[in-house]
């Protein structure tokens, strides 16, 4: 009997592990739910998703291709999609996966996410993190309250215990949660913290920073300049559904976030990197067709550059 529950809660497992991947807020509810019933719930969701860490440099390489009827040709997926057409096969494979793949040894494990990709993982019943395009994090399988971030972006919903906060690393620094809502983007020398609920301290001891709900960190070079902001709390961590939202970013900021939006490597030219710009842009992640319509947008032209574009004033398309 015993063997068949743990049967039925690995099928079950799976299935939120496939449903998740463009889950709206209500499957994420119903799934938080669906955790708490019971702490077997999370152990056999952890290890999906240790799993999925271990196959996906395979599956990457692999052509998935959606039923078709004989007359057609089957659409190949896209590189970034194509691992998430099927939810049947990838369920599948996964469950063949938990008989024949070997168990990692290192309690910690890294998750990377591709140009233009999202990726979420689940910590606990009341903790997420929501890697942006392009970013690299450390989590711990015996310890759900510790996060690195090795670069990248990623937000952050933590479920608060005063007795265990959540502590992230980043850039030889301390994020420390107070119950919260918080976005943090890490890249070169650069730190940025955002709160949208409330509050964390960053570097927590004698120089420690406390910031709350609609406050912004700055901090860059290293040991060097630390600078608070006010921040709009409702656009905090909107790039999950698109959105870009700026009050007088430079356009080297906006660069690499359209960079890990769209899978395009983009940098900005010295001649418009401090160039201010106030507003949203809405994006299609992982398509990078749009970039000349959102060079308008920002007054620029994208010039070829390498594997990638460069930023420059309008007018100079030269290479």
């Amino acid at each position: 009997m015993e063997s068949e529950m743990d049967e039925t809660v690995r099928h079950k497992a799976i299935a939120w592990f496939v449903r998740l991947k463009d889950g709206g807020d209500d499957d994420w509810f119903a799934f938080e739910a669906w955790l708490a019933e019971d702490p077997a719930h999370v152990a056999a969701f952890h290890r999906i998703e240790d799993i999925d860490l271990d196959l996906d440099p395979v599956i990457g390489d692999v052509d998935f291709r959606e039923a078709a009827n004989d007359d057609d040709e089957p659409p190949v997926a896209s590189p970034s999609r194509r691992r998430w057409l099927v939810g049947g096969a990838i369920a599948v494979a996964l469950a063949l996966a938990l008989a024949m793949a070997p168990r990692l040894t290192s309690d910690r494990y890294d998750v990377y996410s591709r140009p233009g990709e999202i990726r979420v993982v689940t910590l606990d019943a009341g903790t997420r993190v929501t890697l942006n395009g392009d970013s690299r994090m450390t989590f711990d399988r015996k310890d759900a309250r510790f996060a690195a971030l090795a670069s990248g972006e990623a937000l952050f919903e933590v479920r608060h215990d005063p007795a265990r906060p959540f502590r992230l690393e980043v850039g030889g620094k301390i994020v420390e949660d107070a119950g919260t809502v918080f976005n943090v983007a890490y890249e070169k020398d650069a730190i940025r913290v955002a709160v949208a609920e409330g509050k964390v301290v960053y570097d927590p001891g004698s120089a420690q920073t406390a910031l709350g709900a609609g406050e912004a960190l700055e901090a860059t070079g290293g040991q060097g300049k630390i600078t608070v902001s006010p921040a709009d709390s409702a656009v905090i961590g909107t790039w999950r559904k698109g959105q870009l939202t700026y009050s007088g970013a430079p356009l080297s900021l906006i660069a690499s976030d359209l960079s890990r939006a769209l899978g395009v490597k983009i940098r900005a030219d010295a001649s418009v990197a401090s160039r201010p710009y106030f507003g949203t842009i809405a994006v299609r992640r992982g398509d990078p067709s749009q970039l000349g319509d959102l060079m308008t947008a920002l007054d620029v032209v994208a010039v070829p550059e390498g594997n990638g574009k460069v930023m420059k004033p309008r007018g100079d398309d030269r290479r």
